[in-house]
């Protein structure tokens, strides 16, 4: 039976005003999962280690799946738009685009568009994605012709360091990338540089509803993007070594040792 846990949830107010829910456990997928992601229609989505990607309803249950043990480790796992999911594969330099059933529809080699060194990928428009190359230190949006349409200037010279970005989100026509070095850069949809915000010990975030979500030390904080205020968000006690999470309308996801924990909350 499912328990019922109470906690303080902070991004659903405009202004990091604390506001009182209920957590519901809904089911938790106990397996050794790389990466995993969410969709807005509340399908979850798992990769493992041996090259297998799964997509499950919003009740739990296996929908589909997808098995790739040739192209290395899957670095990204991204379901913004449930009917076109893209994989990353770092080591080959491969992104792999999904149907909603989980069939391939299109892949995108970096190296047709001169990218050789690459860590990471963020989602953008139109089967565009967005990506930090490492060899010219340039955040560079590519198009599905593995052509590049927007690229920044030099950011080595702007930031006086190089970087190794971890994570790529778009939102709402900003591009977010996160840092260790210089904290998460936020660019424009042209590629030119914004703004920073110093939070340098992100392991994970999202952005949501003019709020920031960010993981550090194995704890959530809100930061709010227009009063710049920062809160911590409670999280269910028995949720330990948290790796990513993800909200989804009235659900949470949490990627923990224990596998994938969904609550939901009213």
């Amino acid at each position: 039976m499912s328990k019922t846990f109470t906690y303080i949830y902070l991004f659903l107010t405009c202004y990091g005003v604390q506001a009182q829910v209920q957590y519901k456990s809904l089911y938790t997928l106990e397996q050794a999962i790389e990466k995993c992601d969410s969709d807005k229609l509340q399908n979850s989505y798992v990769a493992m280690a041996n090259g297998i990607v799964q997509k499950y309803t919003p009740r739990g249950k296996l929908a589909f799946e997808y098995s790739n043990n040739t192209l290395g480790e899957i670095g990204v796992l991204n379901a913004t738009d449930p009917f076109n999911i893209t994989l990353f594969y770092p080591d080959y330099l491969s992104v792999i685009f999904l149907d909603r059933t989980l069939n391939e529809t299109q892949r995108i080699g970096l190296l047709d568009a001169y990218i050789f060194e690459a860590q990471t990928i963020g989602v953008s428009t139109e089967n565009q994605i967005w990506v930090y190359d490492s060899y010219d230190f340039r955040l560079k949006k590519i198009n599905q012709q593995a052509t590049i349409t927007y690229r920044s200037d030099d950011l080595s010279l702007l930031l006086q360091k190089s970087i190794h970005p971890t994570q790529i989100q778009e939102y709402e026509n900003k591009v977010y990338v996160n840092t260790s070095e210089s904290g998460i850069l936020v660019f424009d949809s042209f590629a030119n540089y914004l703004t920073r915000l110093d939070f340098k010990e992100v392991e994970y975030f999202q952005v949501i509803q003019n709020q920031l979500l960010f993981l550090e030390d194995d704890s959530l904080h809100s930061y709010h993007l227009q009063s710049k205020l920062t809160s911590p968000v409670a999280l269910p006690l028995e949720v330990k070594k948290i790796k990513q999470f993800q909200i989804q309308k009235n659900r949470l996801y949490l990627h923990t040792d224990a596998g994938l924990q969904v609550y939901s909350f009213e």
